[in-house]
């Protein structure tokens, strides 16, 4: 089978074209100074994605197009959302911490 690598896109938010970062980048930033292991997992199963692409351990399919990858880390639940697209394509749309049954997001859009 002659499989394709994955391919990860990162896309600006639509009313943020002029920032300097794709949205992701710009969370993943923001987590970073306030949530290091969560950021560090975000990045290593985003990592994982590319590497693996639907074959990645911490994948799963919310429906349609939309899929998030999961893992626990010792400060919290750590979380990326992305679509699928076609061509083995794979946009990131943001990313999540889950503690305590309380869910924080970096950004509200």
């Amino acid at each position: 089978m002659n499989r394709t690598r994955p391919i990860i896109i990162y896309p600006w938010h639509p009313e943020h074209l002029n920032h300097k970062n794709p949205l992701i980048i710009e969370d993943l930033l923001e987590m970073h100074l306030s949530k290091q292991i969560c950021a560090q997992k975000c990045k290593q199963m985003i990592g994982n994605l590319s590497q693996n692409g639907l074959e990645s351990r911490y994948r799963k399919h919310l429906g349609g197009a939309l899929w998030e990858l999961k893992d626990r880390t010792s400060d919290g639940g750590a979380r990326v959302y992305f679509l699928h697209g076609t061509e083995n394509r794979f946009f990131i749309v943001t990313t999540q911490q889950r503690k305590l049954g309380i869910s924080t997001s970096p950004r509200n859009t």
